[in-house]
């Protein structure tokens, strides 16, 4: 994710401000953080990001589009990433 966000960056603005949709997973009981591996990277590469809304979703993925338990459930972020150089 790094390196295509890197490539990114050279066509955004010093006013830039976007959004990203993430989706958390559970692989093999544990929650997969991707709103914080996504937050760090764009930080480390000298943005601002936080996260900007939140919402927990059913059965992403499983078999059973009723399914209920811990790997059926998932949160989805809204991201704000944004830089505001002068």
């Amino acid at each position: 994710m790094e390196n295509a966000y890197c490539k990114l960056i050279p066509a955004l603005s010093s006013q830039f401000e976007g959004y990203i949709i993430v989706t958390n997973n559970t692989a093999r009981k544990y929650i997969i953080p991707v709103e914080k591996s996504v937050i760090e990277i764009w930080e480390h590469l000298g943005f601002k990001a936080e996260v900007f809304g939140s919402i927990e979703k059913s059965h992403m993925g499983a078999k059973n589009p009723d399914a209920k338990g811990f790997k059926a459930r998932h949160m989805e972020y809204i991201i704000r990433v944004w830089r505001n150089e002068t």
